[in-house]
């Protein structure tokens, strides 16, 4: 049925006990070598021997915006009855969190990787532009959550901004009480 394919394939059993298809090489005895060193490597996590491949390894050349869409639905899908949280806190967030992503320069997962000195000096920045505490750490807590959800969903190893301190949210003013 047609023209063969330039290249040989190839079956192998990986380590999950599944049956896989690759592509090889156009030479045989070379598709035989990697053949035989996939199969021995996934031989090796099934004994044992070797740590599994980790989920979020596969994730870091994604682009962010495809996250963002993804956890979004994600949040807003969780919204239901007795939630005080709905279609505007997402929009919101999604607002904030496309703000960080133009403020960090964020083109990938892979990106967000050793940002806690970056974000630290973005909102060091928007503090001596006379922002109040509470408002860095609303702005500083969209970005936070992602790198939470992301781990949670296995698309991080481990959360980039765990050690971020987080700001005084005591009031600059105090407002009376209302009036009868």
């Amino acid at each position: 049925k047609g023209k063969n394919h330039p290249k040989w394939r190839f079956q192998y059993t990986d380590w999950t006990g599944y049956r896989r298809s690759a592509t090889g090489f156009t030479s045989k005895p070379e598709t035989k070598k990697l053949a035989n060193r996939i199969e021995s490597e996934h031989d090796e996590i099934r004994k044992g021997l070797r740590p599994p491949p980790h989920s979020w390894k596969k994730h870091q050349t994604r682009p962010i915006d495809d996250v963002i869409t993804d956890i979004s639905i994600g949040v807003s899908l969780k919204v239901g009855v007795g939630e005080t949280r709905g279609k505007d806190h997402a929009r919101v967030k999604r607002l904030y969190l496309n703000w960080w992503k133009e403020q960090l320069g964020l083109e990938t997962l892979a990106d967000l990787e050793g940002i806690l000195s970056n974000v630290e000096a973005v909102l060091q920045e928007l503090q001596g532009a006379g922002r109040a505490g509470k408002t860095l750490q609303n702005t500083a807590e969209t970005l936070k959550s992602f790198c939470r959800r992301c781990v949670k969903w296995g698309f991080l190893e481990k959360d980039p901004l765990s050690d971020f301190v987080s700001f005084d949210t005591t009031p600059k003013t105090i407002r009376r009480a209302m009036t009868s």
